[in-house]
């Protein structure tokens, strides 16, 4: 460890959107909004030729001016770093983002990730027992959600409990428990009932908001049961909040409002969609993004990516070991797999440009017959990728992917009469046509 060497950290996160969006200081969907965050040279020699970057998580924010550089940083001293983050218009309220700041000159380097909610936080109404001596609510279960809690509680906030925030799919139906004990080593007559603030708006009195009712009884128990999570639910970020209450009618248990026992605690959870998105950025060796470039999937129909160099798959079902193929007339293919799970996916492709002499892939490659009618074989194929049909307009008919085999028969049924273009393409994005007509 070197005594006499910078050393850096970083501090709180501030989101400025007065001059690009609504002046509330939160991302929204859609808006730009300066990020900046601070960092301190901790240590005890200056810095000087410091790469400051801000990273984002997820395709729902991208981060501009990254990485900034910072020329010199003096011993002691501090620099505020700013970062322009936009959130796409389609991000859902409450889509919470991961960015992370990195530092990094020689040798030393540090990191800090911060958690970013796109979209407004509700405040709620308060809620909780005014007594801890006969605290009720000792434990809550949501699906993945587990949280046994100790005696007496009267409110507790356990939304930013990293541990304690888990995905739930609309649609899905999940087990749900609340466990009703006394601190008064004994029992009396108490209640319970689970609120979703769904539509995410602050409150949790609107239809279905009730998601689970326990009718009081004397005793000390654990009440279980199931929660369906609503198919037509928004996106993103939800509070839940369980109240237990002593009392003899379920509906004095309301969602705001104190009273003399019981206890309340308040969650926050993920809703996703039971389908996944797959993001593909793709770049040059510079990490240039490549506009144009045409992403495939197996099973899907096949993208193009924009000018920041993303594509993007949106409703892709989970499937271990999905093909994909990205190709651009100037560069060479990429071929992967792809697994999709539980959440969102980003694909990371560099191609490569193509240099050298053009090869001739149709050297060795057999089409038959030719002219054609109900089908089409190639025969020596086994070094090529993707073979496509196309018309003389220019509109492709028809895609297929290779994995090595050495013939390839293609169904020709539904093409009309007249002359088409079978384009092949190897591994390497390199390209040959061959012309053949339809009787």
């Amino acid at each position: 460890i070197k005594a006499n060497a910078p050393a850096f950290e970083y501090g709180a996160l501030a989101i400025d959107d007065s001059e690009s969006g609504d002046g509330n200081g939160i991302l929204d969907p859609g808006e730009t909004a300066m990020v900046s965050v601070v960092l301190t040279n901790v240590g005890h020699a200056d810095a000087s030729d410091i790469a400051a970057a801000l990273i984002s998580g997820s395709t729902d924010v991208t981060v501009g001016d990254s990485p900034l550089s910072v020329a010199t940083l003096a011993a002691g001293a501090e620099v505020s770093l700013q970062y322009a983050a936009t959130a796409k218009g389609s991000t859902p309220l409450g889509t919470s983002v991961t960015l992370t700041a990195t530092a990094t000159t020689g040798d030393h380097s540090t990191e800090n990730e911060y958690e970013v909610i796109v979209g407004f936080v509700p405040e709620y109404c308060v809620s909780g027992a005014t007594s801890s001596g006969w605290g009720d609510l000792t434990g809550f279960t949501f699906g993945p959600l587990e949280n046994m809690t100790e005696l007496g509680g009267t409110y507790d906030d356990f939304t930013d409990v990293p541990e304690l925030v888990h995905e739930f799919v609309v649609g899905e139906t999940y087990d749900v428990s609340v466990t009703l004990d006394d601190a008064n080593n004994t029992s009396y007559t108490k209640g319970a009932k689970v609120f979703i603030d769904w539509n995410y708006n602050g409150e949790f009195t609107d239809d279905g908001e009730t998601a689970f009712t326990v009718t009081p009884q004397n005793a000390n128990w654990t009440a279980e049961g199931t929660i369906t999570i609503p198919e037509d639910a928004p996106l993103g970020q939800k509070f839940v909040r369980v109240v237990v209450r002593e009392t003899t009618n379920l509906d004095d248990i309301q969602p705001c409002g104190t009273f003399s026992w019981g206890g309340t605690e308040d969650y926050r959870i993920i809703l996703v969609s039971s389908t996944r998105q797959v993001h593909f950025v793709v770049v040059d060796p510079n990490a240039e993004p490549i506009e144009g470039a045409e992403v495939s999937l197996t099973g899907y129909e096949a993208q193009t990516t924009d000018a920041q160099g993303l594509a993007t798959f949106a409703e892709v079902e989970p499937a271990q070991g999905l093909i994909y193929a990205v190709t651009h007339n100037d560069f060479k293919m990429v071929k992967g797999t792809v697994n999709v799970n539980e959440i969102d996916v980003t694909v990371n492709v560099t191609l490569d440009p193509i240099t050298g002499a053009p090869v001739n892939l149709s050297q060795g490659v057999q089409v038959y017959p030719n002219p054609f009618s109900s089908q089409l074989t190639l025969e020596g194929v086994s070094h090529v990728h993707q073979v496509e049909v196309i018309n003389l307009l220019g509109q492709r008919m028809m895609l297929k992917q290779n994995n090595g085999s050495q013939t390839m028969s293609l169904p020709t049924n539904d093409l009309e009469t007249g002359v088409y273009l079978v384009r092949l393409t190897d591994l390497q994005g390199t390209q040959t046509i061959v012309k053949v007509v339809k009787e």
